[in-house]
């Protein structure tokens, strides 16, 4: 059966960015055991397994190398900041741009999208992230995706997140078994 692997892109001792009274590791944090509590609800049988807050990425990506295979899925949960104020919801796929990754990926962004009422701005691979390679990208998971939930920055990104936690893991279970299962 395979596995889906739900990741919190920081963990305790590294908060990620911060902003307007919200840690990005928190955030991630809470979405990442929501969503695992959305998918047993939707689907008690679908193996998750998610990492532990106190692992940092080499531990986190060690664990799903010898967990993971091929077929299973990653979601790695970010959100993401700006000098600016910006918005939105986008996805990173690693640089082999495989045409399943991005359409999973692409699926995600856009019900995000659409349920937070914030700007798609689509799915990317990760050479144009702040970074020219994401490691959670690159494990034995062949379907990985990074997802930037909002801006960390944004006010009204975080509100919009907040409010709507529950029903974003709800629809992102339904996307992630019906892929699972595919």
């Amino acid at each position: 059966m395979n596995k889906l692997f739900i990741t919190a892109g920081h963990h305790i001792a590294d908060s990620g960015a911060v902003a307007n009274g919200f840690k990005e590791n928190e955030e991630a944090i809470k979405d990442r055991n929501t969503l695992k509590k959305a998918v047993h609800f939707i689907s008690p049988s679908t193996q998750v397994i998610i990492d532990d807050d106190n692992d940092n990425l080499a531990t986190v990506i060690r664990k799903i190398n010898n967990l993971g295979s091929p077929n299973d899925i990653l979601l790695d949960i970010h959100y993401n900041s700006a000098k600016v104020v910006a918005t939105g919801v986008e996805a990173f796929i690693n640089g082999k741009d495989d045409p399943e990754n991005r359409r999973i990926a692409g699926r995600l962004v856009e019900l995000s999208s659409k349920m937070l009422n914030l700007p798609n701005r689509g799915v990317k691979l990760e050479s144009s992230s702040q970074h020219p390679r994401l490691g959670i990208l690159h494990t034995v998971v062949k379907r990985s995706i990074l997802l930037e939930r909002g801006f960390i920055n944004n006010e009204s990104d975080m509100s919009k997140v907040e409010k709507l936690r529950w029903e974003w893991a709800l629809g992102t279970a339904h996307i992630l078994i019906q892929e699972l299962n595919r």
